[in-house]
């Protein structure tokens, strides 16, 4: 019985100084883009809400719901330069990476808080939150952090990996 021993040395290079992929190549400047969007969006709102503060139409939710845009933006903008050191060095640099996952748990939070607000009528209808309201947030909020962490982890965690 013929034995054959074969020994393969790959190198891959990408060529030029592109380190993403054909299909990931323009995300840095989408992000970057859309940055810019929701930072136009937040000072278009915050002008807004500085121009009818004496609307009786106006709630502090909607203070709330600008740091919401904020909070998008900068998440954003995180992950443009994230995605840009990966582009550029070929790696990533974790600093950013983690600034974009602490923004990125912060913008969850935020929109849930908002949301249940929202679904509440507080602000609208009433201005204090009802028992039942303030366990829902008990209950929904720490569920909401966990989910957050566990995208983390899964974001994190190379395929394989144990």
């Amino acid at each position: 019985v013929p034995w054959v021993d074969l020994e393969v040395d790959i190198v891959e290079v990408n060529p030029g100084p592109e380190y993403l992929g054909a299909g990931k190549a323009p995300l840095p400047t989408l992000y970057g883009v859309m940055s810019a969007l929701f930072w136009c969006a937040t000072g278009a709102w915050g002008f807004t809400l500085f121009k009818n503060r004496d609307s009786k139409y106006f709630f502090k939710l909607h203070y709330l719901m600008m740091a919401l845009v904020f909070v998008k933006a900068l998440s954003l903008c995180f992950r443009a330069v994230d995605y840009h050191f990966i582009s550029t060095l070929g790696t990533r640099e974790e600093g950013w990476a983690i600034l974009f996952y602490i923004v990125r748990m912060a913008k969850g939070l935020l929109l849930f808080f908002t949301v249940i607000l929202v679904g509440a009528g507080y602000g609208f209808i009433k201005h204090v939150l009802s028992d039942r309201e303030k366990k829902l947030f008990l209950i929904v909020i720490p569920l909401q952090l966990f989910a957050n962490i566990a995208a983390v982890v899964i974001a994190e965690t190379s395929e394989g990996a144990l």
